[in-house]
């Protein structure tokens, strides 16, 4: 069973058709029913428009036929009346088991949510990829993802710092504070952090990560969308395939790559990459002219009307942009 809507949830909580209109349907059927089968035996033999002009054993075979029909009919009612109301007893089964199911589910998830504020790490980590594994049954898939990400920003506690390679960073809480309140009692550890990032890097596509002011090191990002990384520490990344409506807003990258991928409708004002390569992409509704390149290595870079770019990037346009440029 899937929440994944309030229509949904309502249909649920409404009252099934088979208890709203039972009673009538009991009503109705045996009332025709027996109605049928009486008139069949003692009124409708006795209608000459009916029975016809016979006379003597002609007329008996007549009347016979007419109850025989008759109570054909009747039963034909009490079968369908039965048939009906069986449906009925089905539907409310089904609904039954559908509102068990999300009963178990709805437990599932509050008792993960409840094992991730665990002081045990073992905990929580099980408690991540239980949450996964709802997901992966059709429950509440951005709800799970929300909680996730929110236990993802409670790792990028205040000011610690960590070594990376030669390099050592300090991170800050990039978030709002915005966390459950379970997820506060503990120090999270790197191991924690890491988990839900690959956690969130496996989840569908068009769901939305808010993934602020955490640290991701050494990880390959494919098509990616609908995804808040500002404030974020990106170290030795990939990026592949195709990014639209992602946020580096203040982010700080540092020897990643963009490589052979498209770009669509990210905001970088604020972020500074650091010996980071760029190739091979095409840039478009992207706000780079205020992010800062400190010795990236930056090549065959298509970008369009709608982007802004940092100074000296203009030869890196399309030919088939700089004709139109010249054209104007």
């Amino acid at each position: 069973m899937r929440m994944s809507g309030s229509g949904e949830t309502e249909g649920l909580a409404a009252e099934p058709w088979a208890l709203r209109w039972g009673s009538w349907i009991v009503a109705i059927g045996g009332a025709l029913t027996v109605g049928i089968g009486l008139a069949s035996v003692f009124w409708l033999p006795t209608v000459d428009a009916l029975v016809g002009e016979f006379s003597d054993g002609d007329l008996q075979r007549a009347r016979a036929d007419i109850r025989s029909s008759g109570l054909k009919l009747a039963t034909g009612v009490g079968a369908a009346t039965a048939g009906l109301l069986a449906w009925g007893r089905l539907d409310l089964s089904r609904q039954q088991h559908r509102l068990d199911e999300q009963s178990k589910q709805d437990e599932r998830f509050a008792r993960s949510v409840e094992l991730l504020g665990s002081e045990n790490r073992s905990v929580r980590l099980g408690a991540l990829y239980a949450l996964e594994a709802l997901a992966k049954d059709g429950y509440a898939n951005q709800t799970i993802y929300d909680v996730i990400t929110a236990f993802a920003r409670s790792a990028a506690v205040d000011t610690f710092e960590t070594t990376v390679g030669d390099s050592t960073l300090e991170l800050h809480d990039g978030g709002d504070g915005n966390v459950l309140p379970e997820l506060t009692n503990y120090l999270p550890t790197a191991e924690d952090l890491e988990a839900a990032i690959t956690v969130c890097l496996r989840s569908p596509q068009r769901t939305r990560l808010d993934l602020r002011g955490v640290m991701i090191s050494n990880r390959t990002f494919g098509d990616l969308s609908s995804t808040n990384l500002a404030a974020s520490q990106l170290v030795d990344c990939r990026f592949e395939g195709s990014i639209s409506d992602v946020s580096f807003v203040g982010a700080t990258i540092l020897r990643s790559r963009f490589k052979s991928m498209s770009m669509e409708d990210c905001k970088f004002e604020g972020a500074v990459l650091t010996e980071c390569h760029v190739e091979s992409v095409e840039i478009s509704g992207t706000l780079l002219g205020s992010a800062e390149f400190e010795g990236c290595d930056v090549r065959s870079i298509e970008v369009d009307r709608t982007s802004t770019a940092p100074s000296g990037w203009g030869s890196q346009r399309s030919e088939g942009q700089e004709s139109e440029e010249a054209k104007r």
